[in-house]
């Protein structure tokens, strides 16, 4: 490692020329880089609404945007108005979910609709959308899952 900063740092330009590495023992070097470029991208893709990130170092996150219709919240709650979960499935990538975050879409604020609950484990997640009114109409909600693949 302190052989590959030697030569970066001997530059101006702090790029280094990689060519002057005593390749004697390769084994080390490959561990070199490897440490410098602590995580990258094993694979990419999309399910469904979702596009979702493997890292090397194990983790995983997706993350999406959905409008959802005929959205009913006719069960009252304080000021609040609900109707029933809705189901979310997770691309089949986590062994382990840490936490999702979720947030109002465009469009949802002017119909009163917002996102009130994201339970998550690690295939399913169901969504609870709240309005102030018992009303019926549509929601946009962006959701962040974060957890690990292997």
């Amino acid at each position: 490692m302190n052989e590959i900063k030697e030569v970066v740092n001997a530059n101006d330009d702090k790029v280094g020329d990689l060519s002057n590495l005593n390749t004697a023992n390769k084994d080390d070097i490959v561990s070199s880089v490897n440490e410098l470029a602590y995580d990258y991208i094993v694979e990419r893709g999309t399910s469904d609404f979702w596009q979702y990130i493997k890292w090397a170092s194990g983790k995983a996150e997706c993350f999406g945007n959905k409008q959802y219709s005929n959205i009913v919240t006719n069960q009252q709650a304080g000021v609040q108005w609900y109707g029933n979960e809705i189901d979310v499935p997770l691309p089949n990538i986590f062994t382990n979910i840490d936490f999702a975050l979720i947030s109002t879409g465009q469009g949802s604020v002017s119909s009163g609709f917002f996102p009130y609950r994201y339970n998550v484990s690690d295939s399913t997640s169901k969504l609870s959308i709240r309005s102030y009114s018992n009303t019926t109409g549509n929601c946009a909600v962006a959701f962040h899952v974060f957890g690990t693949w292997k």
